[in-house]
């Protein structure tokens, strides 16, 4: 099965899914989250070290679905 046998239920239109080195990618999260910021959409956050600055910082992934009063209450963390 390829990605685009696979039928994805997202809410954005130019949704893909993350690259993560498997042949079909984590459908959970799009690839295209550092660079697209869409509003609307429910993100997940994750922290990372960023060895610029030598601090802790964190960005967030887009789920690809729009936020709603129910899934805005929770601000997970990527999984």
């Amino acid at each position: 099965m390829s990605k685009s046998d696979v039928i994805l239920v997202k809410d954005c239109m130019e949704f893909e899914p993350l690259k993560d080195g498997t042949m079909k990618g984590d459908f959970k999260y799009c690839d295209r989250s550092l660079e697209c910021r869409q509003l609307g959409m429910k993100t997940d956050w994750y922290e990372f070290y960023n060895h610029e600055t030598s601090s802790f910082d964190f960005d967030y992934f887009c789920t690809g679905c729009y936020a709603t009063e129910e899934n805005k209450k929770d601000d997970d963390e990527v999984s």
